[in-house]
């Protein structure tokens, strides 16, 4: 596992993806973000991948597929993004990310991919392109 890797939790509703919208300080407006969390030392991506949804999101993920993509993802800091589409969970996703408390919504692809940043952009790329 490299160094810094962020395991991204995909949900969608018909060509719907959760994503939060959170203030970062390098842009003047919120900005769409899709969940996720880092990889602790030690812990496998599965691993990882399980307990955020538990801490950010209070489900528990029954099935999940990784998301191809034709380039490796960086976050904004650098980190390796691994985003995994999630096709079943139990429990009632959250109205907010639970660790911080920013709010959760179904928004369209395309809304999706107005946000600036760009991992965010690329995921909903890979995104699409897998389901299509």
């Amino acid at each position: 596992m490299q160094k810094d890797t962020v395991v991204i939790l995909v949900f969608t509703i018909g060509k719907k993806v959760l994503v939060e919208k959170r203030q970062l300080e390098q842009f003047s407006n919120p900005q769409y973000l899709i969940p996720g969390g880092t990889v602790k030392q030690l812990e496998k991506i599965e691993q990882a991948l399980i307990r955020e949804a538990i801490e950010e999101l209070g489900i528990k993920i029954l099935d999940f597929t990784p998301l191809p993509s034709k380039n490796k993802i960086r976050g904004l800091k650098g980190q390796y993004l691994e985003p995994f589409l999630v096709s079943k969970w139990e429990g009632q996703i959250s109205e907010t990310i639970l660790d911080k408390g920013t709010p959760l919504f179904w928004v369209e692809f395309n809304e999706a991919l107005t946000s600036k940043v760009r991992p965010t952009r690329e995921i909903i790329i890979a995104l699409k392109n897998y389901l299509s």
